[in-house]
């Protein structure tokens, strides 16, 4: 199971029985909750024989000492991960209303919104142009094309994507 996501809503993990099910394997990482994808850090959860398993495969040198440092210093910091609960669906939810008040429908987690749209391709260009960055996913035979709008870092970055939005929505 990929958790890369979870970590906003660690209720939901399934890291508490992966340790009871066999063949269960839990993923997770730093990348999304702690903003840290560039160290490449991550965890499996799972029995000890599969995790025995996956470090053999993985070699002595698959996590170098600066991303360990890293990983230890975010990990620790319960003060910081207990302001980003309280955080985070106050910003989800502010996205989710520049969305609508752009005319897009989402949906999403804690860190990001996502729009299904005939016209994502043609909006995504549009926004590049107002440097505004998403994610674009492909129609499939079981979704539209669709948006993933991440939430923004700052103030001023917040009131860009209202402005942006308000130009390639007209």
């Amino acid at each position: 199971m990929d958790e890369a996501f979870i970590d906003a809503t660690p209720e939901h993990s399934l890291c508490a029985i992966g340790e009871a099910r066999t063949g269960l394997i839990v993923l997770r990482s730093l990348g999304k909750f702690f903003g840290l994808a560039g160290v490449r850090a991550g965890f499996i959860f799972a029995t000890e024989s599969l995790r025995a398993r996956v470090e053999e495969k993985l070699g002595p040198w698959a996590f170098s000492h600066p991303a360990q440092w890293v990983t230890k210093q975010v990990l620790a910091d319960k003060d910081w991960q207990a302001q980003m609960y309280k955080q985070l669906p106050l910003a989800s939810k502010r996205l989710s209303n520049i969305l609508t008040a752009a005319n897009l429908n989402s949906a999403g987690s804690a860190l990001f919104q996502w729009c299904e749209l005939d016209e994502a391709v043609e909006l995504a260009e549009r926004l590049l142009q107002e440097r505004v960055l998403v994610r674009v996913f492909n129609a499939t035979a079981k979704y539209r094309s669709s948006l993933r709008f991440g939430l923004p870092a700052s103030e001023s970055e917040w009131l860009h994507l209202e402005s942006a939005l308000k130009k390639c929505r007209v």
